[in-house]
């Protein structure tokens, strides 16, 4: 067995069959992929729409049901628990700490109405600020700018004016705007509907939206401050720098005015604002 057995290759061997690979798969189509019909519009909607509505509508019922802010949080973090530290983990250093971010009572009730009123899922965020503001945040709530009050837009509104949150698989996202290692987790009512055509905004995939959340990229941005609110807040020692995390793209790719087709090669890395 050992005179037949092949050595394993070396650094150099690999580098050089890995180049191969890719310069040998880098422009080429499947000529069945080629030949296939375009799909009709019935035939792009998701095979499971049925179920993940179902599913959706069984947590908005366990949202509807909790009537206390308090029992809310707990529960929203007894199921994201996991996930929110897998991924902090990943992109930062030292003790992790979260704790209950001290939202006062106007904000809690606004958005425990919105729960009980909305329709959507209550989903994890992160929203990265000043470390000044997160006081005056959890005091009157996440704001859309210029929408009844004074705020102004700061770090740019490529999406939207909207409140600006970053996924939770995605928290680096929000490391970038914070001034020091510490930020929000937040929770979001989400009625965004899954795109079976895709399309792009300044380089961003657009993955699902609603009129109220749009999924872009890493971010998730909100336009109704109501279906938004801190619940806690995330230290740790250092955070690390923005990572984007990458994405499926559908084979199915819309293109118009003011929308960049997804085919034209790399595109600028420029960070959306949470």
């Amino acid at each position: 067995l050992a005179d037949e057995t092949q050595p394993l290759p070396n650094s150099r061997e690999r580098v050089l069959g890995a180049r191969y690979i890719r310069e040998e798969h880098r422009h080429h189509t499947d000529p069945v992929l080629l030949r296939a019909r375009i799909p009709a519009p019935r035939e792009l909607v998701n095979p499971f729409q049925a179920e993940l509505l179902a599913e959706r509508q069984l947590k908005k019922e366990a949202v509807t049901k909790t009537t206390n802010f308090e029992e809310l949080r707990a529960e929203f973090m007894r199921e994201h628990r996991a996930e929110i530290k897998s991924n902090f983990s990943m992109h930062s250093t030292g003790q992790l700490r979260i704790e209950p971010a001290q939202v006062s009572r106007k904000v809690q009730q606004k958005f425990m109405e919105a729960c009980a009123s909305s329709e959507g899922e209550l989903i994890p965020t992160y929203h990265g600020s000043e470390e000044k503001n997160y006081s005056s945040i959890c005091s009157k709530g996440l704001l859309i700018p210029g929408k009844g009050n004074d705020l102004s837009v700061v770090h740019g509104a490529v999406h939207g004016r909207g409140i600006y949150t970053a996924r939770v698989n995605a928290p680096s996202l929000s490391m970038g705007f914070c001034s020091a290692p510490k930020m929000l987790i937040c929770g979001v009512v989400d009625n965004a509907d899954l795109l079976t055509q895709r399309r792009t905004v300044d380089g961003r995939v657009i993955t699902a939206e609603s009129n109220a959340v749009r999924h872009v990229g890493d971010a998730v941005v909100v336009f109704d401050d109501r279906r938004v609110a801190p619940l806690f807040e995330v230290s740790a020692e250092k955070f690390s720098p923005y990572q984007r995390v990458p994405q499926a793209v559908s084979a199915v790719i819309v293109t118009g005015p003011g929308v960049a087709p997804l085919n034209k090669g790399p595109q600028p890395q420029k960070t959306p604002p949470s």
